[in-house]
């Protein structure tokens, strides 16, 4: 998950380009409470 912790730019380099199901569904829950 892009979220996780790196310990360096190699490390966050490496990650892919998306969030796991956990952090999607906290994104989408933060944009629903804008509304």
């Amino acid at each position: 998950c892009v979220m996780q912790y790196s310990n360096s730019l190699d490390d966050t380099d490496k990650k892919p380009p998306n969030y796991c199901e956990a952090c999607l569904k906290k994104f989408n829950d933060f944009l629903d409470d804008l509304d």
